[in-house]
């Protein structure tokens, strides 16, 4: 009974003072002073609610003021540590550090891909600039090694040869000829013609009489030198001639040694309104000036039977026999280069070689190519370094 009344009475005094009942974190209500009068309530505007995490108050209380400063201004998201680059052997995407971006060599990595997993790379504000993968170094190899596939390379040797083609494609043709004339220095007479061909150049050699070279005795004059380019290998007897346009015409004029009157040779490239496809070009055109020049040879025959003006023997000469001249078949030790005709009844024997049998004209070119006119017999005697060779002929 005793223990009971105890317990009542200190529960009774503990409701008297409202302090026994303070905890930790809960503050006790205050009560007014005896002394002071009651004051009546204030109310004001209630505050709105929000949530509040616990660690993010820490983690902000952790932060010092260096930090808060980098949270606000991030670093930079331009520069070379921003733009991952694989290197031979290397993952992708690269090691990064710990805000994200590629690690420098000698840092410690934070994290690497491994493979298979797919790693979503910090925005930076690169993304999309670049591609997600880069090819490797021996596809990059491949690609400066051949850029074209097998396909396209033959695609491109067809359409290179034909633009090579189309580059040479020429609406006439030339003709290479080379030929002889005969020049007549009487008045009077015309001109001697070299025909010519732009991107085909001539030759003019100047033999005498007898076939030797006639040397020049100055360079020659050209009409117009925008038209025609010539050139002379002092002190020869040959002349280049290069025509530099089309359908024009001009002369050369060129004076030999020993020989007072000038020769003038007419220069052609075409005949204007022409509908030929091919042209026949003079790329050496022998010129036999009548008489005999420094370097004459010893004739065997008298100056009588030298014949400059003989149509028929200008066409033996030049290799294109006239029409009704048959090919006579020679039997025996032949000299090269040797061919006998049979044109009515005159046999013409064109050779290098002195001829020892009678004949009754003959010509001859700048590289000692001669032909003879003779009457109609079964035997030549040719003569070769002073030795008689004897030809039999087969005449019809």
């Amino acid at each position: 009974m005793f223990y009971r009344s105890v317990i009542v009475s200190a529960f009774l005094a503990a409701c008297a003072s409202p302090s026994a009942f303070a905890v930790e974190g809960f503050p006790a209500p205050q009560q007014p002073a005896s002394n002071q009068a009651p004051t009546p309530q204030q109310v004001g505007p209630k505050e709105s609610l929000e949530w509040v995490s616990s660690t993010q108050g820490q983690q902000q209380q952790a932060m010092s003021s260096q930090q808060q400063i980098q949270a606000a201004f991030p670093p930079t998201s331009y520069g070379p540590n921003n733009y991952p680059v694989q290197q031979p052997g290397q993952a992708f995407p690269v090691p990064v550090n710990a805000q994200g971006y590629p690690a420098q060599p000698g840092t410690q990595t934070q994290y690497l891909a491994q493979p298979g997993q797919l790693q979503r790379p910090q925005d930076d504000a690169t993304r999309g600039l670049f591609p997600p993968s880069q090819p490797t170094a021996g596809a990059i190899a491949g690609e400066v090694v051949s850029p074209f596939t097998p396909a396209e390379i033959r695609e491109l040797r067809k359409q290179f040869d034909a633009s090579r083609d189309a580059k040479a494609f020429k609406t006439i043709r030339a003709v290479p000829r080379i030929s002889s004339i005969s020049v007549d220095l009487s008045p009077g007479s015309s001109m001697p013609i070299a025909r010519l061909m732009q991107g085909t150049p001539g030759s003019l050699v100047f033999i005498d009489s007898t076939g030797a070279p006639w040397p020049l005795a100055a360079a020659p004059r050209i009409s117009d030198d925008t038209l025609f380019y010539v050139e002379w290998l002092k002190p020869s007897h040959a002349v280049v001639i290069s025509a530099l346009s089309q359908y024009e015409t001009g002369t050369v004029t060129v004076f030999l040694q020993g020989l007072a009157t000038p020769v003038v040779i007419q220069l052609a490239t075409g005949e204007e309104n022409s509908k030929e496809i091919s042209r026949i070009v003079d790329v050496r055109l022998d010129i036999r000036v009548p008489g005999r020049g420094p370097n004459a040879k010893n004739a065997v025959t008298g100056p009588g039977k030298i014949s400059l003006y003989d149509d028929t023997l200008q066409a033996f000469l030049d290799g294109l026999p006239p029409t009704g001249a048959k090919v006579i078949k020679a039997n025996g030790e032949i000299p090269a280069g040797t061919k006998v005709w049979q044109l009515e009844n005159e046999l013409f024997v064109r050779t290098t070689y002195d001829i020892k049998s009678p004949f009754d004209q003959t010509s001859s070119a700048a590289n000692g190519t001669r032909v003879y006119r003779m009457p109609i017999t079964p035997y030549v005697t040719f003569s070769d370094m002073g030795r008689s060779v004897t030809v039999q002929l087969d005449i019809l």
